[in-house]
């Protein structure tokens, strides 16, 4: 029995369109040591490069109750229209 190419070929054209759109292509894992600003922002120790945090739940506790503490952040970075955002993994209170 002979399957209809069309089906087939919709068939992988949807798997792949899956594929693409669920897996972030321009997201980096990244590593920050910074403070929270009273802007709800990350701010990079190092660079003072400003970070906004991304809307998740693990994200919303660093803004709101962290706020002015020095913090180190696993997240995944991207980039859109020349602000970086940041979702926030993890994170932890962090002493020198």
């Amino acid at each position: 029995m002979m399957k209809n190419p069309t089906n087939v070929s919709l068939g992988l054209i949807i798997l792949l369109l899956i594929v693409v759109f669920s897996t972030p292509s321009h997201a980096e894992e990244v590593i920050i040591i910074g403070e929270i600003n009273d802007t709800q922002q990350l701010v990079d120790s190092k660079e003072y490069q400003i970070y906004e945090i991304d809307d998740n739940e693990v994200g919303d506790i660093l803004v709101t109750d962290y706020i002015s503490v020095k913090v180190k952040v696993w997240g995944n970075l991207r980039t859109k229209d020349d602000t970086k955002i940041i979702t926030v993994i993890k994170f932890e209170v962090f002493s020198d």
